[in-house]
């Protein structure tokens, strides 16, 4: 790999032809280098409907979040892509991403078998009785 410039970073393979538009993984670490040869950084939409993250280090995310601007979280699996439906972890704890990959806060989500859940203000399902509205 050559840092170069204002945190840029090129990649170059054994054969000595430069990466592009293609993944390397470097000490266990994942990279996306562009059409112009360069890491990418930021969100990078790819395939049908899927969504990746590149720090600013340029490494992919894997089982992390990511707030972006306007407070949309994230949540990167696995494999790096952003999820969306349901997600269980941590102790009986539930969150959903939307189509659009971002986390529901403070709103409803109706599953299949009409089964509605209520994610609170930290991204979470809620259980037991929640005080809203009007005296409701």
């Amino acid at each position: 790999m050559r840092h170069y410039g204002n945190n840029k970073l090129e990649y170059y393979g054994a054969d000595h032809v430069q990466y592009r538009n293609r993944y390397a993984t470097v000490n266990n670490q994942l990279y996306y280098f562009g059409s112009n040869g360069d890491a990418i950084t930021g969100l990078r939409h790819y395939g049908n409907n899927k969504l990746e993250y590149y720090g600013a280090d340029h490494v992919h995310y894997r089982n992390r979040y990511y707030t972006a601007a306007n407070n949309k979280l994230y949540y990167f699996g696995g494999n790096g892509d952003a999820i969306t439906g349901l997600r269980h972890y941590g102790n009986n704890k539930l969150e959903y991403y939307g189509a659009d990959h971002v986390q529901y806060r403070n709103r409803y989500y109706t599953a299949a078998k009409n089964k509605l859940y209520y994610f609170g203000g930290n991204g979470d399902a809620i259980t037991g009785l929640r005080h809203y509205g009007n005296n409701k």
